[in-house]
């Protein structure tokens, strides 16, 4: 039997959080890059090479369930880059950043 995940309120507002921030930065959805973690900081910092608030936003999640699940949402409905499930099961920290040259990807 499958299990379900509740998305809250808050979780539906870190949802449009991320596309009000997607769209008013004028990109489109394909030129972002979707992730979780349990540092969104620390990986976008180290393992992305991605700076500047103005292009990066980080939300922390109800749980990793929730994370996995927004993340999903943005690759298979917006067409956002990103590997789903790429997290633990600690990773309740949705990020999105908008990909460049000096970045990776």
């Amino acid at each position: 039997m499958a299990t379900v995940t509740v998305i809250t309120a808050r979780d539906r507002k870190i949802i449009k959080d991320i596309e009000n921030h997607i769209h008013r930065l004028g990109h489109t959805p394909g030129t972002w890059y979707v992730g979780v973690s349990d540092n969104a900081g620390r990986t976008l910092r180290k393992k992305h090479r991605a700076s500047g608030e103005n292009y990066y936003i980080c939300r922390q999640t109800s749980s990793s369930e929730v994370a996995a699940d927004i993340q999903r949402y943005f690759i298979t409905r917006l067409r956002t880059d990103g590997t789903a499930c790429g997290g633990t099961a600690d990773s309740d920290m949705i990020y999105a950043y908008k990909k460049s040259n000096k970045t990776t990807p």
